[in-house]
């Protein structure tokens, strides 16, 4: 179940090593297909085409014989695709994220990639921040964030990204 989101949008030509088939549901609430089918389209004429297989009236884990359809949780808010899809990609277009979470009032997430070699996406460092309220001194928000960049960097490095943070 790829979300194929990051490489239909990507910068850089995605360039598989073989032929791929992804297989999904068609209505697929999790990793909506529309992503795969514009990549399935971009990579058409390449060497190593993606083939994209949709099966009618499914869902995410279709495989998986009697699991249940998603069930909300208590609470659970309902997602706009659209609006998730904008935030995805302003995300790529940014290199992080940092957003008021939309179950807890008053904490801040930021979350920055942890890149490997060929600059794909092995992790995400995702940390909720929250403001203090007492007199103890703690780094601000802005602050936070640096640091986040900053050990997402030196991991991404670690794990051979090449272009991480320049």
């Amino acid at each position: 179940y790829p979300t194929c989101t990051a490489f239909s949008k990507n910068r850089t030509p995605y360039k598989p090593a073989a032929p791929m088939l992804i297989l999904m549901g068609e209505n697929d609430d999790w990793t909506p297909p529309e992503a795969c089918e514009s990549l399935e389209k971009k990579m058409q004429d390449s060497d190593t085409p993606i083939t994209l297989r949709l099966y009618p009236d499914t869902y995410h884990d279709f495989d998986a014989p009697g699991m249940p359809m998603h069930v909300r949780m208590d609470g659970e808010q309902e997602i706009d695709h659209a609006q998730l899809l904008r935030q995805i990609a302003e995300t790529q277009e940014r290199g992080y994220s940092r957003m008021e979470s939309r179950q807890i009032r008053g904490v801040v997430n930021l979350s920055y990639p942890v890149l490997g070699a060929n600059d794909r996406m092995l992790a995400a460092l995702n940390v909720p921040y929250i403001e203090r309220i007492d007199k103890k001194v703690n780094p601000s928000l802005d602050e936070v964030q640096i640091i986040v960049h900053e050990i997402s960097a030196r991991l991404s490095k670690l794990m051979g990204s090449s272009s991480f943070g320049t």
